[in-house]
């Protein structure tokens, strides 16, 4: 992610745009949260958002406890690939 300081990937309800208890408390994951999460070889990360976390994935998961998921990302300190629209977030994509 192109962000000095760091970024923050959040889930909302979508009904009440409120975050969603669940039992892992975890609105959300970002890169403060690296050292927890599985990370990829050339050091990007998946993450999962969803009612159940896929086998193995349990610490890139933020349950959805059956409610409609609205993502938010946000890069706090961007970097110039944000600005000059060089840097390209994937697309979320389902996972079954």
């Amino acid at each position: 992610m192109p962000a000095r300081e760091f970024w923050s990937l959040t889930m909302y309800d979508r009904a009440t745009w409120a975050f969603v208890n669940n039992p892992l408390d975890r609105a959300g994951l970002g890169s403060f949260n690296k050292d927890q999460m599985k990370m990829n070889p050339d050091g990007s990360v998946d993450l999962y958002v969803g009612p159940n976390a896929p086998p193995g994935q349990e610490t890139n998961w933020i349950p959805t406890m059956d409610k409609e998921p609205y993502l938010w990302l946000r890069l706090y300190g961007p970097q110039d690939a944000f600005w000059t629209k060089t840097f390209k977030m994937p697309d979320v994509e389902l996972v079954n």
